[in-house]
């Protein structure tokens, strides 16, 4: 077959100088022309046509990268058109995204028609998605052009986005959720040394990474934010987040963080999981064991976790550039020594409930004056003072609630 058909190639080739989508139409046509006369040898021909005149692109979610930005490509593609299969993706609490359904779809992708297949394959318990995006003609240059073009648009991009993690059939994947609110360090309200030392470790961090690499020292970056609940630990995480111009995963299980932490390309995202001290994991010191029964279940006891998570912060598999967040209500004498060791944590910030300077500038912030000298109540924290603002009508509510009285 290959013999006969391999001169029209050339032929065809010749006659359209090159150009591949004119070569597979005039290819095709000439094939579907022949089905009449060779009926007997269909499936040779139509697998020859395959073959060569169209070019394929494989991936699958054990490359999440990549899955994810030509995955979001699409779905770019998917909002502008009603296609028959779709895959609805929360993003928030009213809202949704919409993605490709498993089977063929036929859509523009970046200036290209392409022919997208969505398909997922079931090994035991284990469910591996797979994405085929085929095109007329034999170039991988198209394919080449669309994986360079979106990861420069994913690492120059400004907007900071939530992500959610997926699991489906014991596999893990990502799916981009909402914007992370614009939330900046100036713009919070935090002792002026706790604003100090974070600014310098972030920027320590973003700026030295050939000093990292030069004295030996693995390049990544934890931080523990620990203190009474309503002290701004959330707020804080998704300023860290704008100021280092990523993204954040947020993370509701210590197996999502462990394959977050391992998976995912390192200088690209946040990963965040909150609450540490209420995951199951174990304090070996203080032999607290206490096993949440969706952990238990995904996850396996407590010395497993703990074990499985300080491999992922800095076992031998290192993935450069990676910033993890955690947050306990807890004190940190509750959480195991080896987890928040440096070089796992590097950065160890308690927030407090509001000192009297601190109230000042918060009060101040909804643009009320605050008479000079005025002492305001010790233990209240900043999200109780924000609903107290946002319902006051004047200063005069705020100072009859918190002010101290001689």
């Amino acid at each position: 077959m290959n013999e006969v058909l391999q001169p029209l190639i050339s032929l065809i080739n010749s006659a359209t100088n090159g150009n591949q989508t004119y070569n597979s139409i005039i290819l095709m046509t000439l094939m579907g022309s022949m089905l009449y006369s060779v009926k007997g040898h269909y499936r040779k021909i139509t697998g020859f046509m395959k073959k060569h005149a169209t070019t394929t692109l494989i991936l699958t979610d054990v490359n999440p990268r990549l899955y994810r930005l030509v995955g979001e490509a699409v779905r770019e593609e998917v909002e502008k058109k009603n296609l028959r299969t779709l895959r609805i993706i929360p993003s928030d609490a009213y809202g949704y995204i919409k993605g490709l359904g498993r089977g063929e779809h036929l859509l523009k992708l970046r200036g290209r028609w392409v022919k997208t297949t969505i398909t997922e394959d079931i090994t035991g318990t284990t469910v591996i998605g797979t994405t085929y995006i085929t095109i007329l003609g034999r170039s991988n240059e198209y394919f080449d052009d669309l994986v360079q073009t979106l990861i420069r648009e994913d690492q120059s991009s400004s907007e900071t986005h939530l992500f959610k993690v997926v699991r489906q059939g014991g596999r893990y994947s990502i799916e981009r959720s909402i914007l992370v609110p614009d939330y900046t360090l100036e713009n919070m309200i935090l002792p002026l040394a706790t604003t100090e030392a974070l600014i310098k470790c972030l920027d320590d961090f973003t700026k030295n990474e050939e000093k990292y690499a030069r004295r030996g020292v693995p390049y990544h970056l934890g931080i523990l934010l620990h203190g009474k609940p309503g002290t701004g630990k959330s707020a804080l995480i998704k300023a860290i987040t704008n100021k280092l111009k990523r993204n954040l995963v947020h993370c509701d299980t210590v197996g999502e963080a462990i394959h977050s932490l391992s998976t995912l390309h390192g200088k690209s995202f946040v990963v965040v999981l909150e609450e540490l001290d209420t995951r199951g994991i174990a304090n070996r010191k203080l032999n607290i064991d206490e096993i949440e029964p969706e952990e238990e279940e995904e996850n396996g006891n407590g010395e497993q976790l703990l074990g499985t998570l300080l491999t992922a912060l800095s076992g031998v598999m290192e993935n450069p550039g990676r910033v993890f967040i955690t947050t306990t209500n807890k004190p940190i004498e509750d959480l195991d020594e080896a987890l928040i060791r440096p070089g796992r944590i590097d950065l160890r910030l308690e927030l407090k409930n509001l000192a009297n300077d601190d109230f000042v500038r918060m009060v101040e912030r909804f643009d009320y004056e605050v008479p000079a000298g005025t002492e305001f109540m010790e233990e209240v924290s900043p999200s109780r003072l924000q609903n107290s603002l946002m319902s006051a009508s004047s200063v005069e509510d705020i100072l009859t609630e918190y002010e101290v009285k001689e």
